[in-house]
């Protein structure tokens, strides 16, 4: 065999190894870019800040409203709630019942005026007189929900929150003195604020249902950006929220890795070293350098999780909450550069190998290829001997055995597709009832590319990008993969329209596509969205509610593990030792220096437990 250090550089015109070198510097520059660009947005119909509103569309009018802000800001109201100085949002005709809470002939009797507007100034000449103040500044905590608070209550963040408060207060009392009227029993000021919406409003929301509501969104609506995802803000936020398990998986994988596959692949070709060395390295790079896509599927995930569409109890016109998460540049970017460094890796090991047979033949000085070892009417698995045993070959039972075993991986990868993979559960105080969405591998996209999740997104192009990668990796790649592997095994290489040559090609073909498929990094991904969900991802939702309604949640949400990733973890399982048994059989079969110690042990260990037997003749590695 060709022994010996050389570098790969040294097998090539030096044009080739520069080109290669400058994809490497252009694929660093592109995972720098990656991590300091924004990955994703999470998006609401609401905007946090002093005055926020769930109904961004409150009911307006102009009747009495001048008076009544004058008067207000007169008598020292604008020092407690300068969030009402902002106006247009807060009229006070045409609205019916005001966030179910009183009528609005109760506002407009507390805000009857009998004043003297014969030279225009305003005079106070409400009816209750001074005392009506005291419905609107009773206290800074409930204020907000005695006369003027009425309109302002369920816009307020913290709504059943401040039904309590009137209930604590008297408020109530006050109000009623104020607009001489009576307000109804409040013996559960929750089943009263839910009592004034009409039911029919959430019945396309209280059911199971893999769809979001998306059908619903109104064919305007203003989404506002709340919360900005990023390799640098998921590293903080799992760093200060104590999720020290995920900031190591995301610092190594998405962090050191991408940059650690470009500096192996340039030792690789610059730096002298053994044929069966080289292997090795590019080998394992080729089969581990898909981990770095797990940012990529989280992504993913939290996009298929994140699309809330709900009306909320304190909109009695039904108004949605909507919070959509989208991706943004550097996710797209990031998924490039990780499949572009597979491509890469790739390229290499194939010119590796080539320079390797090269290499041989001029050694041996004989026109052989690679498919002289394919004896004629064979095929795989009566060809392959256990490289402690050399005599000994698959068996009956070994290879009864290897069918089943490989249909039931491929039957486990196919199925898992379609069975649940996550649940999230929403519930709150701003809800009428609680919901929960479950997603199997398959809904998650068809859910993110559905006409009407993509005609509010403002990244429409890249969102289909990145879902078309997450289809072809984690889906369709691994079911080919697996699904050849059987072919590869049972099938003849003279069969049909096959011979030797194509079966050779295929062959390669399918070991290349092996470190694309990406059913094991998928799984991963999951395993960071849930540990992260409540630190994080949950924190942005916390914030568009206002995080709670008193003690009650205003808006909440979980994420649970679906059994279909229990059984996608089977699958992969399963999956890695079928790629150890094509690997084996690749170095004995089509490239020796492909050999692998660690599947030599593990399946000299097999040829121990009866599922070999012997025979005459011994196979001589031709290669050597």
């Amino acid at each position: 065999m060709a022994g010996g250090k050389h570098t790969l550089h040294s097998k090539y015109p030096k044009n080739t190894g520069m080109i290669s070198l400058m994809f490497l510097l252009g694929n660093w520059g592109l995972q720098v870019f990656s991590h300091v660009g924004l990955s994703a947005v999470i998006k609401s119909s609401a905007t946090i800040n002093d005055g926020f509103s769930f109904a961004a569309d409150v009911c307006t009018g102009d009747a009495n409203y001048s008076e009544f802000l004058d008067y207000f800001n007169n008598q020292g109201g604008g020092e407690n709630f300068a969030f009402v100085q902002g106006g247009e949002d807060f009229g006070f005709t045409g609205c019916g019942v005001v966030y179910g809470l009183f009528g609005l002939d109760f506002l407009e009797t507390c805000l009857r005026t009998d004043r003297n507007k014969t030279n225009g100034d305003p005079v106070p000449g409400y009816k209750g007189g001074d005392g009506c103040i005291v419905c609107y500044q009773a206290s800074s905590e409930c204020g907000r929900l005695c006369a003027f608070g009425a309109a302002q209550c369920a816009v307020d963040n913290d709504s059943p929150s401040c039904l309590d408060c009137i209930e604590e207060k008297g408020c109530n009392e006050i109000f009623e003195a104020c607009a001489n009227v009576t307000v109804p029993e409040q013996n559960n000021t929750r089943r009263l604020l839910h009592s004034f919406i009409p039911e029919d409003d959430f019945t396309y929301a209280s059911h199971l249902s893999r769809e979001r509501d998306l059908q619903s969104l109104p064919d305007e609506i203003q989404l506002t950006v709340v919360y900005e995802i990023s390799f640098v803000s998921s590293l903080k936020d799992a760093y200060n929220g104590g999720a020290y398990g995920i900031f190591f998986v995301i610092f190594l994988f998405s962090g050191v890795w991408p940059y650690g596959k470009n500096c192996i692949m340039f030792v690789a070709w610059f730096v002298p070293m053994t044929w069966e060395t080289r292997s090795w390295i590019l080998k394992n790079l080729t089969r581990l350098a898909k981990w770095s896509l797990v940012d990529v599927f989280a992504i993913v995930i939290i996009m298929a999780g994140l699309r809330i569409i709900k009306p909320i109890v304190t909109d009695p016109n039904g108004a949605p909450l909507v919070i959509v998460a989208e991706s943004r540049i550097a996710i797209y970017t990031f998924c490039v550069a990780a499949i572009w460094d597979l491509v890469q890796g790739e390229w290499m090991r194939h010119m590796h190998l080539r320079a390797y047979e090269k290499e041989i033949q001029k050694e041996s000085g004989l026109e052989q290829d690679s498919t002289s070892s394919l004896n004629s009417g064979s095929n795989m698995i009566k060809e392959i001997r256990f490289s402690d045993n050399p005599k000994r070959s698959c068996s009956v039972p070994g290879k009864n055995f290897t069918i089943v075993f490989m249909l039931i991986q491929l039957a486990l990868a196919l199925s898992s597709v379609f069975l649940t993979v996550i649940t999230y559960n929403l519930f709150g105080e701003l809800f009428a009832e609680d919901s929960k969405i479950e997603y199997t591998a398959a809904t998650i996209a068809t859910t993110i590319l559905s006409e009407e999740a993509l005609k509010i997104n403002d990244s429409p192009t890249g969102t289909v990008f990145l879902v078309v990668m997450y289809i072809a990796l984690s889906i369709a790649i691994p079911i080919f993969q697996f699904g050849s592997i059987i072919i590869l095994t049972f099938v003849g290489w003279d069969k049909a329209c096959c011979n030797k040559s194509i079966y050779k090609t295929f062959f390669e073909a399918v070991d290349i596509i092996g470190g694309f498929a990406c059913q094991d990094v998928f799984v991963l991904s999951f395993v960071v969205v849930i540990a992260e969900w409540d630190k994080l991802i949950n924190t942005s939702v916390g914030n568009v509610a206002g995080d709670t309604c008193g003690e009650v949640a205003c808006l909440g949400m979980t994420a649970e593990i679906g059994i279909g990733i229990y059984v996608m973890t089977v699958a992969f399982i399963l999956g890695w030792i079928c790629e150890m048994w094509i690997t084996y059989a690749y170095s004995q079969l089509i490239h020796p220096v492909e050999k692998v110690e660690l599947n030599n042990v593990f399946f000299g260990l097999v040829s121990q437990f009866g599922c070999t037997s012997a025979v005459d003749l011994e196979i001589t590695d031709k290669h050597v």
